[in-house]
């Protein structure tokens, strides 16, 4: 399973002529799915890789986002960021909290296997903790993601105590590639250049290096750890975490004995250059660009490796809104709030939460009603209201399959009351740049393409969700799902 984040299908459509490499290969090889969408409202990078690895919504596998607050017995709210797990520990680091999936209700395609063969192995690679974890399952598997605070790629004691020798070894060599990586120049062809927008936007990055070359420490600070987070929002940190999962395919010996292997790759970079600058601009066609490299890398690995006993699957977690301003300039409506807008909107629900707060139920009505009268509120809903709206409005369906009991989301998800933003409207968390998150298409459709043995290639036109992939990965090996996993499976002859 291959997962590049934030890759949204538009943005593959736009460039599919322009990808030599392996992104190429998979769309002339491969079967495609022209129509594919995470059908849950809350777009988000932990809905959407435990999505694809479980074969469930958030309403069953409990991802509702990346981030959510639970209540104790006492009313006290606290956080609980996805995969974060402060009783663990990051491997060779004893004061950096781990990561787990302990937050994960459903099993996943790894899992899976393992249950039914225990010599299955199962290896996840990722630049994200949350990718890599979400994507394993909830098993103890094989998983590593690059860890910024530690410049490396690192595990948590929930899956072993210390890195195996190969991670090591590949550890070992890696600051010396990063050094080499402090200069992100352009690669673009001339060619192509012009699809994309001008180097240069007021919105981008962080307002002032907005072209390129991009450069450390000309773009950051010089704290400890300062250059591994702006190398981890460059395209190299794709190519190394490729690296990576193609020694451990070698390493593990992955695909070359009588059980099913999973080997899942979850690819970061995109996500991050398109945050900062934009799906459109000419810093995520560079990137797309060195993917496309990437993604041919490993499917020549995998055919060295494995010869032709593999099958592949390339999709995304989510897409992402272009950026308000560039919209704007097109005539296409479209807000970036600001922290006034958000002022305001706290104020208005602190006059609700003073008038109604003992009772509940009339606070998420008040609530609902309030933001409702926004301008860039497009529907507000009672949570208790949700599944009775659900059937006539496809936005409430769409929220009430993010929705998990006692995990509180959202702006006021902790008084029991979903929003839905109008199209194309940032938060003002996101003063430049851009974002994903809401249940419109944009955020929804994604590449869905299957690849190698048992796939008959073809553009399949029609309605295909992103719970149907493991399943289908399942079928092809004869596994039996859970009964969560009820999406049927695609046909791929």
């Amino acid at each position: 399973m291959v997962v590049v984040d934030q890759f949204g299908a538009d943005l593959f459509e736009h460039y599919a002529d322009a990808f030599p490499g392996g992104l190429g290969r998979l769309l002339a090889g491969g079967r495609r799915f022209s129509d594919a969408t995470h059908d849950h409202g809350i777009t988000e990078t932990s809905p959407g890789h435990a999505t694809v690895s479980t074969g469930t919504a958030p309403a069953e596998h409990g991802m509702v986002s990346n981030l959510w607050f639970t209540r104790d017995e006492r009313g006290a709210w606290s956080r609980a960021e996805n995969v974060i797990d402060p009783t663990l520990r990051m491997t060779g680091a004893e004061t950096l909290a781990g990561s787990s999936p302990a937050m994960l209700m459903a099993s996943g395609l790894g899992d899976w296997l393992v249950a039914r063969d225990p010599e299955s192995r199962v290896v996840s690679i990722s630049g994200k903790d949350r990718a890599a974890i979400l994507l394993a399952g909830q098993g103890a598997h094989t998983v590593y993601w690059f860890e910024p605070q530690l410049g490396r790629f690192a595990t948590s004691t929930f899956y072993r105590e210390s890195d195996a020798d190969w991670v090591v070894e590949f550890n070992e060599g890696l600051g010396e590639r990063l050094e080499g990586d402090r200069n992100w120049n352009l690669e673009v062809p001339d060619r192509l250049a012009s699809r994309a927008r001008a180097d240069s936007a007021a919105f981008e990055g962080d307002g002032i290096h907005t072209t390129f070359p991009h450069q450390f420490p000309a773009e950051g600070d010089t704290a400890a750890g300062a250059f591994a987070a702006w190398w981890s929002a460059t395209p190299y940190l794709d190519r190394e975490t490729t690296s990576l999962a193609i020694v451990a395919l070698s390493e593990m010996n992955l695909g070359r004995g009588s059980s099913v292997d999973l080997l899942s790759v979850s690819l970061s970079a995109t996500d991050r250059v398109g945050h900062a600058y934009g799906p459109d601009s000419l810093e995520q066609l560079d990137n797309l660009l060195r993917l496309d490299a990437q993604v041919g890398r490993l499917l020549e690995a995998l055919d060295r490796e494995v010869g032709g006993r593999y099958t592949l699957v390339l999709t995304s977690d989510h897409g992402v809104s272009r950026a308000p301003e560039a919209l704007q300039a097109e005539g296409a409506a479209a807000r970036r709030l600001t922290q006034e807008d958000g002022s305001r909107f706290n104020e208005r629900a602190g006059e609700d939460l003073r008038a109604y707060g003992s009772d509940p139920e009339r606070l998420a009505q008040a609530l609902a009603e309030s933001a409702r009268a926004e301008a860039w509120i497009a529907s507000a809903w009672p949570e208790s209201e949700l599944a009775g709206v659900a059937p006539g409005d496809s936005l409430a369906a769409l929220m009430l399959e993010s929705l998990y009991p006692g995990r509180a989301v959202g702006l006021l998800g902790r008084y029991g009351v979903q929003v839905a933003l109008t199209p194309h409207t940032l938060l003002w968390a996101w003063p430049r740049g851009t974002d994903h998150g809401s249940p419109y298409l944009y955020d929804r459709r994604v590449p869905l393409v299957f690849y190698g043995a048992g796939v008959a290639p073809a553009v399949v036109a029609g309605r295909a969700s992103t719970r149907s992939i493991a399943p289908t990965l399942a079928g092809l090996v004869g596994l039996a799902t859970p009964p969560g996993a009820s999406a049927p499976p695609f046909v791929l002859r």
